[in-house]
């Protein structure tokens, strides 16, 4: 039985949302049928509103397809680019590559500005910017605060 996707602000209890217990989810999926597998509620409002992946724009699609049960609707969505991009960012976190990525990164800005006390830098896919405070390098951590 497939346990289901984490409720969102329940970091505290252990549960966090994020593209690592995304592809946990999504590994032990048992259905064939995507439509089963995207529709969990908890699932859909991450998608809807991590900030990694924007996908406000491009989800209504699949938000039909959950809301009439549509497969069909579901798998056109499915062969999309966002889904793609999501896939491709739950191996990166799951194999740790984005976040030795962003440290690798960091240290390389930190040495740069070194007399800075905030940076404004362009994280996300959509290429939205993000400020925040300039830490020096050290070992990321990946536990939500």
């Amino acid at each position: 039985m497939q346990n289901p996707f984490p409720i969102e602000n329940r970091d505290v209890l252990g549960e966090t949302q994020d593209f690592h217990s995304l592809a946990t989810y999504l590994s032990q999926n048992t259905s064939s049928v995507f439509l089963d597998t995207i529709s969990d509620f908890h699932l859909l409002l991450f998608l809807v509103t991590n900030e990694v992946m924007p996908l406000q724009d491009s989800i209504s699609l699949l938000l039909e397809a959950v809301r009439t049960r549509n497969e069909e609707l579901a798998q056109t969505w499915k062969r999309s680019e966002q889904w793609a991009t999501i896939e491709q960012l739950c191996t990166s976190r799951v194999a740790g590559i984005t976040d030795v990525y962003h440290h690798t990164w960091r240290c390389h800005l930190y040495a740069q500005l070194a007399g800075s006390s905030q940076v404004s830098m362009s994280t996300a896919p959509s290429g939205a910017p993000h400020t925040r405070p300039l830490q020096p390098c050290g070992p990321v951590s990946t536990a939500r605060s």
